[in-house]
């Protein structure tokens, strides 16, 4: 039955057991980044649970301008619920493109965030 929010809570709580399966697969870590390409909010009601809160995880969007699959308002709109996405729009269509000056930015946001986290000094 729907709360409050309109949301189901045997979604809420079937995407939290989601969720923790995939957290126990990367034995407990939360995920470091996302690299989404041509990415797009799903407006199921059933995944509403996948975009509350905002998502925090570090994301790159890699948008094509001349993507006829996926419309670019239906990739802006996960964008717009990620916490300080970085986005890229190449000219291109619905494709992963492989030149350098697309791959640089994909490379850079990896590098960035595929490092182990500076040790803290104390105990």
């Amino acid at each position: 039955m729907p709360g409050e929010d309109g949301v189901d809570e045997d979604d809420d709580a079937a995407g939290a057991a989601w969720a923790r399966a995939l957290r126990d697969a990367n034995a407990g870590r939360p995920l470091r980044f996302a690299v989404c390409y041509s990415a797009f909010w799903a407006p199921v009601e059933a995944l509403a649970w996948c975009y509350r809160p905002a998502i925090a995880t570090p994301t790159l969007h890699v948008l094509g301008s001349l993507d006829t699959v996926v419309d670019e308002a239906r990739s802006r709109a996960l964008v717009d619920r990620c916490l300080d996405p970085v986005v890229v729009v190449h000219p291109g269509g619905h494709h992963v493109p492989v030149a350098r000056e697309w791959a640089l930015p994909l490379a850079g946001f990896i590098r960035e965030h595929a490092r182990d986290p500076p040790t803290k000094p104390g105990l």
